[in-house]
């Protein structure tokens, strides 16, 4: 907290004396709450209002509106990133990505990962490097906060799934081969087991209705739909 804030405040007055301009290296976590409305729209843009709910959230926030007074009063060039969720080599395991990837490879047979049901948006870190150059480099970004992100989200279940399915399937062939035969497994499943389940209960009650009979009825149906796809991608 006194990093974001205090040594945000040192930084912009150093700016502001040698007249240099500034990229604030925000985070999404500023949108708190309101982030999970993402998964009832059409995902997180720069309009929704900021509710952060953790401390680090909130103190970036702080030093966001810190770097807008100075572009304010003074007229300093500042523009502000948000990042979403970042993975690549040497992250911490306290990242999601890692922390699925070292249970696995521990051989752990229940993986420790809490709720499976929220969904993220992750970036490349080389990518998410790129965005930050291209909005340092834009004119039209002074005295704005953008969003750097791909605008795609993933549940962490199924993003354990796909990585599980990968690291299962590198034994047998090139990583790049592994992680697109997961990836296609896995959506094409995802998709197939919503369309079966859907269909059932409509024909089953009428309309989506999800009586309790027919639950049981439905997941068997989600069940076996994918699975000849699935099948002829291994072969």
């Amino acid at each position: 907290t006194s990093v974001n804030i205090v040594g945000t405040h040192n930084i912009l007055e150093n700016c502001r004396t040698w007249n240099l301009p500034i990229l604030f290296m925000s985070t999404c976590m500023v949108y708190g709450l309101n982030s999970y409305q993402s998964i009832a729209t059409d995902g997180i843009n720069e309009e929704f209002p900021t509710l952060p709910i953790s401390p680090y959230g909130a103190s970036k926030l702080a030093g966001e509106q810190l770097a807008l007074s100075y572009f304010y009063s003074y007229g300093l060039s500042v523009k502000i990133a948000r990042p979403f969720n970042t993975y690549g080599p040497r992250q911490s395991t306290r990242a999601v990505i890692p922390t699925i990837i070292t249970q696995i490879a521990k051989g752990e047979t229940q993986l420790n990962l809490g709720n499976l049901s929220p969904t993220r948006d992750f970036n490349f870190v080389e990518d998410t490097s790129k965005a930050f150059i291209e909005i340092y480099k834009s004119k039209e970004t002074k005295g704005l906060a953008v969003n750097a992100a791909s605008n795609f989200e993933i549940s962490i279940e199924k993003l354990t799934s796909i990585i599980l399915e990968t690291i299962i399937l590198i034994k047998q062939m090139s990583f790049i081969t592994a992680f697109k035969t997961a990836l296609g497994m896995s959506f094409i499943s995802m998709v197939s087991m919503e369309l079966a389940m859907n269909l059932t209960d409509i024909l089953l009650t009428g309309g989506a209705f999800l009586t309790w009979w027919a639950i049981p009825i439905m997941l068997f149906a989600g069940f076996i739909t994918p699975l000849p796809y699935n099948y002829w991608r291994l072969k």
